[in-house]
């Protein structure tokens, strides 16, 4: 499990715990998505414990849109990004 509360803890909040030692972390959002603040408040944190981390806000764009790959250029975009953060952080060549 990646995402586990620790042995004993009442509570687990990424925004509560040291994230220092994460891989570098890739954050996108639709400005209309519920979860903005958080995913913004997550960024803000990630960089106060000094990790690698990116935020992307897609305007105009709701929760997981980019599940709309099909209809909509910015999905495609937003995947094409993670696509290629995904390479560049695991050091898989392209082929």
């Amino acid at each position: 499990n990646w995402y586990r509360c620790p042995a004993g803890a009442l509570e687990h909040s990424p925004l509560k715990i040291d994230l220092t030692g994460l891989p570098p972390m890739l954050i996108q959002v639709g400005e209309l998505e519920l979860l903005l603040a958080d995913s913004t408040r997550l960024a803000e944190h990630a960089a106060r414990c000094q990790l690698d981390c990116r935020l992307e806000i897609y305007r105009g764009r709701w929760h997981v849109f980019q599940l709309q790959s099909r209809f909509l250029r910015t999905s495609v975009t937003a995947l094409k990004t993670l696509a290629s953060f995904a390479r560049s952080v695991t050091q898989v060549p392209i082929s």
